[in-house]
């Protein structure tokens, strides 16, 4: 895994741990939703929306704290050290990931993951996972 953290939980599992843990339950905790939003069918300001009117939080205070949350995510350093020496050692390295629109709205720029990883293939953006489609996304990161 490129990161380990969760979404949201950096700036609300401390002031907001009631807010939090409903969107565990609720949100990460409902797999056609996440799958949803992983295929880019759903969006994060229409996740936050939903969060903000069942979880009693303010919206713009939600997605404030959503974006500095999603911002503040450490990548695990043990990959990132991974892919710097297959780099120097000439490989091509490649990324294929389930995510949702914000990996490459925010994680991208904000750790410079176009630079460490040649191509990024981000599930949200084509609106499948990686298992489905016999692993289309895969022959995506090939063809690249």
């Amino acid at each position: 895994m490129l990161y380990r953290e969760k979404f949201y939980e950096k700036t609300l599992i401390h002031n907001y741990s009631e807010v939090y843990n409903w969107i565990q339950l609720n949100i990460f905790g409902n797999k056609p939703l996440v799958q949803k939003w992983m295929k880019g069918q759903i969006s994060s300001v229409e996740v936050n929306r939903l969060i903000a009117k069942n979880a009693n939080i303010d919206l713009e205070i939600l997605s404030s704290l959503y974006h500095d949350s999603v911002s503040k995510i450490k990548l695990d350093s043990r990959i990132e050290k991974l892919v710097r020496a297959l780099k120097s050692a000439g490989q091509k390295v490649e990324i294929v990931t389930d995510n949702m629109e914000v990996f490459t709205q925010i994680i991208v720029p904000e750790h410079g993951l176009n630079k460490l990883f040649e191509v990024i293939i981000n599930s949200a953006n084509y609106g499948l996972l990686k298992q489905e489609v016999k692993g289309k996304l895969f022959d995506k990161a090939l063809a690249a």
